[in-house]
């Protein structure tokens, strides 16, 4: 689970607006334990890249993804190839074979990735002070 913070920073997406898809998409939801607090599952992350994607990418407004998502075109919890959405990406095995991967997932790899690196980068400040 990643705070609202971790999250617009992993997406580049503001915490106003990932607030406001909050209240636009009810399938990207967060878990608010008691508090007020803010924490998005993996889904949810994939799911506002969707969106960022759709609408930075494709010029598609927030009305047109939401008629894509009323008429099955985008479905929450089941990523679908659509022509010109999916992006393609390359991992490379430990036996140097070739694996391909949507961009979702491709996106899901790349913000554990920054997690990590934010957590070194603050070990690292506490370290030099």
């Amino acid at each position: 689970m990643y705070k609202i913070g971790d999250v617009a920073k992993l997406t580049g997406i503001k915490t106003h607006t990932i607030r406001f898809w909050e209240k636009k998409f009810p399938h990207i939801k967060s878990a608010n334990e008691k508090t007020r607090t803010r924490y998005y599952d993996s889904f949810c992350i994939s799911e506002i890249i969707k969106i960022r994607d759709l609408l930075k990418e494709h010029k598609v407004t927030l009305a047109g993804i939401e008629k894509m998502m009323h008429d099955g075109k985008i479905r929450p919890r089941k990523i679908k190839k659509m022509q010109n959405i999916a992006v393609q990406g390359v991992l490379f095995s430990d036996e140097v074979s070739d694996v391909k991967i949507d961009g979702t997932r491709l996106a899901m790899v790349r913000i554990g990735i920054k997690k990590e690196l934010y957590v070194i980068k603050n070990i690292l400040k506490d370290l030099l002070k």
